[in-house]
């Protein structure tokens, strides 16, 4: 059990624990949050109580509609591509000759 709460030593490899792994990790949950959640909350209710209404708001509300109603694992590939026939936009971008 001390693979879960010993630092890393890099002379003993077999004994090394995840220790900083699992701090780094914690850390960058609790800053994440810190900063998500009263930033998501201002932004939710700034749109819908002050903000006029405009083209703006109107795909703001439409992107926060489908993110509410389709699951992540399909919105996330498809938002950068755009759900184009291609797929990705690497596949759209040149590829340079091959000498």
């Amino acid at each position: 059990m001390g693979f879960l709460y010993q630092l890393p030593v890099a002379s003993e490899r077999p004994v090394a624990g995840i220790l900083s792994a699992w701090v780094s990790t914690v850390l960058v949950m609790l800053v994440t949050a810190l900063v998500a959640v009263p930033l998501g909350v201002g932004a939710g209710i700034y749109l819908e109580e002050y903000a006029p209404k405009n083209l703006l708001t109107d795909i703001i509300e439409i992107n926060v509609t489908n993110l509410a109603g389709v699951p992540s694992i399909i919105y996330g590939p498809c938002s950068p591509s755009g759900c184009s026939y291609s797929g990705s936009a690497s596949a759209r971008a040149p590829s340079p000759p091959l000498a």
